[in-house]
């Protein structure tokens, strides 16, 4: 069985901008979701979607895939 981790993760926010990338004990925020997901014994593939760059970026450093959606999608979905 091959099983697929999707993490969401916004730029936009409405109460802390870039929240994915805030420093909490020396580590972004975000890498505790992709850490967690990395070392599971029953997720294969580790995905990351986002809107932002950065975030983008600091995923694939931290050993995750990245899929960019379309901001025009997040306007969809937040009506």
């Amino acid at each position: 069985m091959r099983v697929l981790s999707i993490i969401p993760a916004r730029g936009g926010s409405k109460g802390i901008n870039l929240k994915n990338l805030v420093i909490l004990n020396q580590k972004p925020l975000l890498y505790y979701t992709v850490m967690a997901s990395l070392e599971s014994k029953i997720i294969n593939k580790t995905v990351v979607s986002t809107d932002n760059k950065k975030i983008g970026k600091t995923a694939l450093e931290l050993g995750a895939e990245v899929v960019y959606r379309p901001k025009n999608l997040l306007q969809i979905l937040h009506r």
